[in-house]
């Protein structure tokens, strides 16, 4: 379970901001680049969220939502565990598949992290 109400955070259009990411498709350098900035918590905000499949125009998401095959999250999970290798040190966000309505997207908590600072080496082509 996530700490907090991803439905509600979407409902009142929350802005982009040093907590809220959002992505409209899964894009490795982009969110490895995000977690690690969650990860280093700079702004002591205990990390943040990333919510892959949202679009966003403004800094708002765009509703309602896209959605993602259920299948497909797996691969992303596999290619997340992967690519987390190129953060050192070693750092991995919690990923959950979520359900809005009949459409599911993917939320990554990053919290903040014990090791900082945490840099992404050069990751190779997907």
């Amino acid at each position: 379970m996530l700490p907090i109400n991803v439905k509600a955070l979407l409902d009142t259009r929350e802005i982009e901001s040093s907590r809220i990411e959002y992505k409209r498709k899964w894009n490795q350098a982009e969110c490895i680049r995000t977690i690690c900035a969650f990860a280093n918590d700079i702004e002591n905000q205990d990390g943040g969220y990333i919510l892959i499949v949202v679009e966003e125009k403004n800094g708002k998401p765009v509703l309602p939502v896209s959605s993602i095959d259920p299948e497909e999250i797996d691969k992303i999970e596999k290619d997340l565990l992967n690519k987390c290798h190129f953060i050192e040190p070693f750092f991995l966000p919690r990923i959950e598949k979520y359900q809005i309505d009949d459409k599911y997207i993917v939320v990554l908590w990053v919290t903040a992290g014990q090791g900082r600072p945490y840099m992404a080496s050069e990751l190779p082509p997907p």
